[in-house]
């Protein structure tokens, strides 16, 4: 009986410096900080998992300096099983707290309401905010309280057409307009995705 073939996963081999930390390297390498978890089960590390602190260095605990295995991007896989599947599935938000199903399970959004959902919750967010994800966000909340006029209009519409534009899940962008409502800015985006299907948005900041 031939032995079980194990998939060994495809890395390379990357620099760390004084005073990384294992977020700031999975930002780095990896492009999301969230993702230190997989720098962590490839290379055996335990906590600290990395040091500048020579005396701190024990098997499993990476002395700052020293390189390190990053996962190497994996080899496109064309046709996913569903169009669905291309606009991934998440956690589901309503007024931006988790919501649970009926038997305690967080409840998911899958398909365009998660597309949807991710789209309207990127141009609420300040862009900066996230420190692990600076380039996340919209320009739209640093207009809010400015003096309500058509150009603060055009700008939050020029943001948000710029964020849904960015998403590598929609095809073009329609239209994009806002309006000043008292000290907050309506803005409505329609869109097309990369499979044709429409998706309107509609967020109040």
């Amino acid at each position: 009986m031939a032995p079980p073939r194990i998939q060994i996963p495809a890395y390379r081999i990357a620099e760390t410096f004084h005073g990384d930390t294992i977020q700031a390297i999975a930002f780095r390498e990896l492009g999301d900080a969230n993702r230190w978890p997989d720098l962590v089960a490839l290379n055996e590390l335990r906590p600290p998992f990395i040091t500048s602190d020579p005396d701190l260095v024990v098997p499993g605990v990476l002395l700052a300096g020293n390189p390190i295995k990053v996962l190497a991007p994996s080899p496109f896989v064309p046709a996913t099983r569903s169009p669905d599947d291309a606009f991934l599935r998440d956690v589901a938000l309503n007024n931006k707290l988790l919501e649970a199903t009926e038997g305690g399970d967080f409840a998911m959004a899958s398909g365009v309401p998660n597309l949807r959902q991710a789209l309207n919750h990127a141009m609420i967010t300040e862009k900066g905010n996230l420190p692990f994800h600076p380039r996340y966000g919209s320009m739209i909340p640093r207009i809010i309280g400015e003096v309500s006029s058509p150009v603060s209009a055009i700008m939050a519409a020029e943001y948000a057409k710029s964020v849904v534009a960015a998403d590598e899940r929609i095809s073009r962008v329609i239209q994009s307009k806002a309006e000043a409502v008292g000290d907050k800015i309506r803005v409505e985006v329609n869109a097309e995705t990369i499979h044709g299907r429409p998706v309107n948005l509609e967020v109040v900041i």
